[in-house]
């Protein structure tokens, strides 16, 4: 019994080191694909304020005509009502960034080592002029899954945020590239059911009057080959 618990284990250890690595298929030159697309966080937001504003407004009008506005339960569901002005608000600064200006970024390599210079080069579709200044950062994210009693829940921490390019030029807004080198001490890209080791470009256009420019889109940090670490 023994020898067919240890033949368990060799072939869900096979079957670990099996696994592709995140930054399999995306060495090369590559243009960065983002996190969420405008239009899905658009719709993700809209949804959820008319469902919240929903069932908030149908029990806020019930206590309005049993209780009246000032009784407590009136003044408690208010608080639900304008978590849910809230909401219809987001949707709206939402709805607005899907008119910025469309970011193309391209990589040299999309999977890096540690150390590793890459030629990060980025091009704006349409009113690129409306940006006073362009941010491009280098951001690693962890994630962690984990369950206590019924509830599960995931906390998201940014370990990581370096610098690539600051511009205020208007042409170089538009298009045009840098050199990158990843730090040696970067932490390669990880997967797996409950943790998460994530890099990303982050892009922040800031716009006077209107919703910044933001975009998130994934970039990759391979392990050193064996026999390499320092």
């Amino acid at each position: 019994e023994d020898d067919d618990d240890d033949d368990d284990e060799d072939e869900d250890d096979s079957e670990i080191n099996d696994e592709p690595p995140p930054w399999s298929g995306h060495e090369g030159p590559q243009r960065l694909k983002p996190q969420s697309s405008r239009m899905a966080v658009f719709i993700g937001v809209l949804v959820m304020a008319l469902f919240w504003n929903g069932i908030s407004w149908v029990i806020f009008l019930n206590v309005l005509s049993d209780e009246g506005w000032l009784s407590f339960p009136g003044i408690f569901v208010s608080i639900f009502v304008l978590i849910g002005a809230g909401l219809l608000v987001f949707a709206l600064y939402a709805f607005l960034a899907l008119f910025n200006p469309k970011v193309t970024i391209a990589l040299s390599n999309a999977a890096v080592l540690p150390g590793e210079t890459v030629d990060v080069a980025w091009e704006l579709e349409g009113s690129h002029q409306r940006i006073r200044q362009l941010q491009l950062s280098w951001v690693g994210n962890e994630s962690a899954t984990y369950t206590r009693g019924t509830k599960t829940t995931t906390d998201k921490h940014e370990f990581a945020r370096i610098p690539i390019a600051t511009l205020t030029d208007p042409e170089q807004i538009r298009f045009s590239s840098v050199a990158f080198t990843v730090p040696a001490s970067a932490i390669h890209s990880f997967s797996a059911p409950r943790n998460r080791i994530d890099w990303t470009i982050e892009v922040h256009g800031k716009i006077a009057w209107w919703p910044d420019l933001r975009e998130s889109l994934i970039v990759y940090v391979k392990a050193q080959p064996h026999g390499t670490e320092t």
